[in-house]
């Protein structure tokens, strides 16, 4: 093979033979309760080593960045305020694409949408977890009423 070969075989076939995978998440809602520790599991499949990768997990757009790995390490440059301190990345087994999220004392604000990002450079894939921080319970009576609020920290209204 010559060198013209070689940079041809790089330059044209390479990049077609780059790895693709699939973000798997968590299919159903995580509900946590306030004060919790929640832990958002994502990971590659097929397994594949990360280690090189991008990966941000962020809530609702983009740009809120809850955490960010990148060049093999953790960058909280753009890291939202309110996580600071609060996050960890789980890379025990980054080697074969699983990372998890530890979202420490939860509170009803981190209610929402989370998408864990993975970004080789050339292809990126995504998956998307629920997260439901429950709040109290709160019962009310009235003449032949009963009210009662679940999993929210929005309370009943009280116009009796």
């Amino acid at each position: 093979m010559t060198i013209y070969t070689f940079v041809f075989f790089l330059i044209n076939v390479a990049p077609s033979l780059q790895v693709r995978f699939s973000v798997i998440g968590l299919d159903l809602p995580l509900v946590i309760h306030p004060g919790e520790d929640a832990v958002l599991p994502c990971h590659l499949s097929p397994k594949i080593n990360a280690q090189n990768m991008t990966i941000r997990w962020f809530k609702e757009k983009y740009q809120n960045i809850v955490h960010l790995y990148q060049d093999r390490g953790f960058r909280i440059e753009n890291q939202m305020a309110e996580y600071r301190s609060r996050t960890t990345l789980i890379k025990d087994s980054i080697v074969v694409g699983s990372v998890s999220l530890i979202i420490r004392n939860v509170q009803p604000s981190d209610s929402g949408l989370y998408t864990c990002f993975y970004n080789t450079g050339s292809f990126y894939e995504e998956a998307v977890i629920e997260v439901k921080v429950a709040g109290q319970s709160y019962t009310f009576y009235s003449e032949n009423i009963i009210m009662t609020s679940l999993f929210s920290h929005i309370q009943p209204l009280r116009n009796f």
